[in-house]
């Protein structure tokens, strides 16, 4: 079918939605959010007795003592790939022409446009600190499996024309101010995506929200309007659509926004759908048809879950050992007594007493009485059982540190993260190298992902401005001039000074790529890296006097002047002042 007509409902795309959305997503959601309890499920520990649950739930909530690595993890992996500013550009697509040696090369007209655009680019990145939203939508590609970017335009920027017609205030005659009202989201997993048709692999970015009607007062009933957002980039022309439908052009973008022919009133806070009639296709409510240089406004990447099943399990298994450490200190700190034997038999009125439990506690269980018969065969007098005290003592903490260390390790290794653990200086810079190896390649397997969405941004943010701001003829030749690029720069975090210099060793033996070194260290010029520490080094005086004891040891063996000091990376002028004052002569 012709541009997507085939998801013609709200429900169509609500249906697309709910299949690309599996459970696990919901569930990761709230550890991404910090729950790790979710109301007992996140518990690994003994189940309560039927009918016990809500109770054992509100006790175990006020000791849960989760240890979130696999949020750390996670953070640690986002900010290793997209924690710093990205290398981001628009370049000339065509590179300058050759020209002989010594002609000086004619002023490109384009270059000083493409330093404009770059300007204007990366101050609306950062005024709408659009990185906090390329990392949030970075975090959801590993622990959701895909993650949606989309650009829009709030709707209280738009001003309404003699037609009816919404658009932005005619003053916005540039794209640099039709960019401030460009907005960025990365909206949640559940509410949008990019669908593929299987048939045509065409594509079509779906936005599901809700539409309130403001004040809104949980109390009372309101009618809620389900709305779903529908972009695509046209494959075909389409000229006869009914009246009042402006036509489409292949490689046009499309936005629809599709309306029920249902309500669903809001009643303390529960949504209830009435359907009014039962049509074909839902309302289309606005349509958009404009040139963007045949991009969507919503952009959707995939990558192999990091959060899966058997890392939950590890999780969950932290989180029990780290509540039993909390709950062993309880009692430890308030000790628990049973003092039995210690009072006399009480009848209650209301039944039996509830017993208590738990630290910081103290029961006293009553005696029972007993007689002993006589030589006669009488009873004798009543006698008591001696009172004793009981100490609730707490386990020995040491086995279970080190099980919560062994499933640290075990989940910090899942996320090619075991660099990060404290193992102390039993573990060689050249073990921790290894570990922070393994850290880069992750990253790499995110590094495409991030780098194509923000290349996919920078285009279509600008061609968006383009025609927002009336100048749409010169999108095309935008899409001939320039091109979008971007470069993550990985980052396995902060190198302790034996790493760098085993790092720098393995290089200079060619036992390291330098683009690996690089990524290690966390430089773009290895060189230039170098270069800095070698001049640092010639400045130190605890190196200078070094190597000033190295050239004397060598002169003093017989070496020549200029290899004693090449040998001990002397520069020229210390060389001088110390040959001086080697051979007996003043130093001047």
């Amino acid at each position: 079918m012709p541009n997507f007509s085939q998801i013609k409902r709200v429900s169509d795309g609500e249906a697309l939605l709910r299949a690309a959305t599996p459970p696990f997503v919901a569930v990761n959601a709230l550890y991404m959010a910090g729950d790790h309890l979710q109301n007992g499920l996140g518990w690994g520990g003994p189940t309560p007795p039927p009918g016990q649950e809500d109770e054992a739930i509100a006790q175990l909530a006020r000791v849960w003592t989760p240890a979130p690595v696999v949020n750390e993890c996670l953070e640690n992996h986002v900010s290793g790939i997209a924690g710093r500013e990205m290398a981001f550009e628009i370049v000339l697509s065509k590179p300058p022409p050759q020209l002989e040696e010594g002609t000086a090369s004619p002023p490109d007209p384009n270059e000083k446009r493409r330093d404009e655009i770059n300007a204007a680019l990366g101050q609306w990145f950062d005024q709408n600190e659009s990185l906090a939203t390329i990392q949030e939508w970075a975090s959801r590609l590993r622990w959701a499996g895909r993650g949606t970017l989309r650009l829009f335009i709030p709707p209280d920027a738009m001003v309404q024309d003699a037609n009816g017609n919404y658009r932005l205030p005619p003053e916005v005659d540039s794209p640099e101010k039709a960019l401030a009202y460009i907005c960025l989201e990365a909206p949640n997993v559940e509410a949008a995506m990019v669908y593929t048709d299987p048939k045509s692999r065409r594509k079509c970015g779906l936005f599901r929200y809700n539409e309130t009607p403001e004040p809104f007062d949980s109390l009372v009933p309101v009618m809620v309007k389900r709305r779903l957002e529908k972009v695509f980039v046209a494959d075909a022309d389409e000229s006869n659509r009914g009246e009042g439908r402006p036509a489409i052009k292949k490689g046009q973008t499309v936005l629809q926004v599709l309306e029920p022919a249902e309500t669903a009133a809001v009643n303390n806070g529960v949504i209830t759908v009435n359907p009014l009639q039962l049509v074909d296709s839902d309302r289309v409510i606005m349509e958009v048809v404009f040139p963007c240089g045949g991009n969507s406004l919503i952009y959707e990447s995939r990558l192999p879950l990091l959060f899966t099943d058997p890392v939950k399990r590890l999780q969950r298994a932290l989180n029990l050992l780290n509540t039993l450490l909390a709950i062993n200190a309880t009692y430890a700190g308030f000790r628990s007594r049973d003092y039995f034997n210690a009072t006399q038999p009480e009848i209650e009125e209301g039944g039996e007493s509830e017993v208590a439990s738990g630290p910081a506690r103290a029961m006293f269980w009553y005696s029972q009485p007993y007689r002993v018969k006589k030589d006669d065969g009488t009873e004798g007098e009543t006698k008591y059982f001696p009172p004793t005290l009981v100490t609730t003592e707490p386990v020995e903490s040491g086995p279970l540190l080190e099980l919560k260390s062994d499933y640290e390790r075990q989940l910090r290794r899942a996320f090619r993260q075991e660099h990060t653990m404290n193992d102390g200086p039993q573990v060689s810079a050249v073990a921790l190298i290894q570990r922070r190896a393994a850290f880069l390649i992750s990253l790499l397997g995110t590094k495409p992902a991030v780098e194509d969405g923000m290349t996919w941004l920078q285009s279509t943010v600008w061609c968006f401005a383009l025609y927002l701001c009336g100048k749409k003829d010169e999108i095309a030749e935008f899409q001939e001039n320039f091109r979008a690029t971007c470069t993550a720069k990985p980052y396995t975090g902060p190198l302790a000074p034996d790493e760098i210099r085993v790092i720098l060793e393995m290089v200079k033996a060619r036992l390291m790529p330098r683009e690996v070194a690089a990524g290690l260290i966390g430089t773009e010029d290895l060189d230039a890296f170098i270069a800095a520490i070698n001049e640092q080094d010639k400045n130190d005086p605890d190196m200078i006097l070094l190597r000033s004891q190295i050239y004397a040891e060598l002169r003093g063996a017989g070496e020549g002047k200029k290899a004693s000091a090449a040998i001990a990376g002397m520069s020229e002028e210390q060389v001088t002042l110390l040959t001086t004052d080697y051979e007996g002569t003043p130093t001047p």
